[in-house]
């Protein structure tokens, strides 16, 4: 019963990335926010495609290891020493930064510090799936602040 609930998980998810690839491209657009809206609602909380959240996590654990794996591919060591000052200087800055300025503003909603800590050092993150692809598709991979974008979001991943 478990593989087959798990196989029609991986159905649904194939089904609605075609379907949300093919919409974007008519319009011409992202299809990144479309990824978001279909993950929604095909959720529990609407549509109820996907009823057992558990199984959606290995697949989800395995996405993200097929994205590290993209990243390290086009990654080289030359490039990784370009890229040092802005992946551990600002890279860590940003985070450091953002983390402190979130913690100050839960504080002042009366939440412990290290409640505060963890839902900011939470949030301080960015999606890399979603700003790769939107650097990507605008073609500023390339370019300087595409760099140290990619750079601070490498940091943030590890």
């Amino acid at each position: 019963m478990y593989e087959a609930q798990y196989f029609a998980d991986v159905l649904w998810f194939l089904f609605a990335a075609v379907l949300v690839s093919a919409i974007s491209a008519r319009l011409k657009s992202s299809p990144v926010l479309g990824y978001l809206v279909a993950g929604v609602g095909m959720g529990p909380c609407a549509l109820n495609l996907i009823q057992n959240v558990e199984n959606s996590r290995s697949i989800s654990e395995l996405g993200l290891v097929f994205l590290f794996f993209a990243i390290g591919l086009g990654m080289s060591i030359e490039r990784l020493l370009i890229l040092r000052r802005y992946l551990f200087g600002l890279g860590t800055l940003q985070v450091f930064l953002t983390t402190l300025g979130l913690m100050g503003v839960l504080h002042l909603f009366d939440l412990p510090l290290m409640t505060s800590a963890i839902i900011a050092s939470s949030l301080a993150l960015s999606s890399t799936a979603i700003v790769l692809q939107l650097l990507s598709e605008a073609n500023e991979m390339s370019s300087r602040h595409g760099r140290v974008t990619f750079s601070i979001l490498l940091l943030q991943d590890l």
